[in-house]
């Protein structure tokens, strides 16, 4: 039986992801990683809104987590996004 290797984010891995241009993103992100187990969209608005990060612009942040594979989308009728766990402990440091 083959294992798979274990898969690890190495440091700057996820800053290069999220590339320097997207300073909502990459704070978005770190205020994600307290909403362990998935998250609907008012539960992302109503704990990661600031002046800084405006309640407006959660949804088109959150998108481009999504396209960047940073945040995955599960559809649904109440639609729920999660991060991965390797990816959500890596924004909490």
């Amino acid at each position: 039986m083959l294992q798979q290797p274990c898969q690890r984010i190495t440091p700057g891995q996820g800053q290069t992801d999220l590339g320097a241009e997207s300073g909502q993103a990459r704070l978005l992100w770190t205020r994600l990683a307290v909403l362990s187990g998935g998250f609907e969209l008012d539960a992302c608005k109503g704990v990661c809104t600031s002046d800084d990060l405006p309640a407006t612009e959660i949804l088109e942040i959150v998108t481009e987590l999504v396209d960047k594979s940073i945040v995955v989308w599960e559809g649904g009728p109440q639609p729920r996004y999660r991060m991965l766990e390797t990816i959500r402990k890596y924004a909490e440091d």
